[in-house]
C-alpha cells in the first residue's frame, strides 16, 4: 500500500479524500438529508483564527459519537432520558469537515443502547443534537473519540448523505412526472 501512495501512509490518503468528497458533497449542501445546526469556527486557520474572533457557518451533522452516558430518568413506559457527553462530526457549507464537542440531554427508547461508536445523522439516538451552536474545529481523522470516526467511516458517512439525497431527487422527480402526466 504504501509504494501506491507514494510513502503517504493510507488513512492520509483517505483523509484526503473525506475531505475532498465533503467539499463535492457541499454543492448540494442545500438539499442534503442531514440535520442542520449553526458551528461556531474561527475567522482564520490556527490559533491566530479565534484570537481574530469568531464567526457562524450552517453545518449539517454526519454523526454523533457518545463517550459518556448517564440515565437520567424514565419517561413514561418505554422511554428514558440520558446526560450524554460527547463530539459531533459535521460537513460545513462550505465544505469543511468539522468536529466539535456535545454536552446533551436525550430520550431515546429503553430497548436501545449508547455504543462508542460513531452514530449515523439518521441514527434515532442522534435526533436534535446539536440544541444550540457549537464550537466547531476542523476534522483531522484519526482513530481518536474526538475525531469521531476514522477516515474509511466518514467516507461511508458521506456516501449514505449522497445515496440519501440522490433518492430523494428521485422520488421528487417521480413525482413531479406524474404530476405533469409525462
Amino acid at each position: 500500500m504504501t509504494a501506491l501512495t507514494g510513502g503517504v501512509a493510507a488513512a492520509d490518503v483517505l483523509t484526503e479524500l473525506a475531505r475532498g468528497s465533503a467539499l463535492e458533497l457541499a454543492h448540494y449542501f442545500e438539499d442534503l438529508p442531514n440535520p442542520v445546526f449553526n458551528g461556531i469556527v474561527p475567522q482564520a486557520s490556527g490559533w491566530r483564527g479565534w484570537l481574530r474572533g469568531s464567526r457562524t457557518v450552517r453545518h449539517r451533522v454526519l454523526a454523533v459519537r457518545y463517550t459518556v452516558a448517564e440515565p437520567m430518568l424514565s419517561i413514561g413506559s418505554n422511554m428514558v432520558s440520558f446526560d450524554v457527553m460527547g463530539f459531533l462530526l459535521a460537513i460545513g457549507e462550505d465544505g469543511t469537515l468539522r468536529t466539535g464537542a456535545v454536552n446533551e440531554s436525550i430520550s431515546i427508547d429503553t430497548s436501545s443502547t449508547l455504543p462508542d461508536i460513531a452514530l449515523p445523522f439518521f441514527d434515532e439516538r442522534v435526533r436534535n443534537v446539536p440544541t444550540s451552536r457549537t464550537k466547531m474545529g476542523v476534522w483531522l481523522g484519526g482513530n481518536d473519540p474526538a475525531q469521531v470516526a476514522p477516515p474509511e467511516a466518514v467516507l461511508e458517512l458521506l456516501r449514505l448523505s449522497a445515496t440519501r439525497l440522490h433518492q430523494q431527487k428521485q422520488a421528487q422527480g417521480r413525482l413531479l412526472r406524474r404530476l405533469l402526466g409525462a
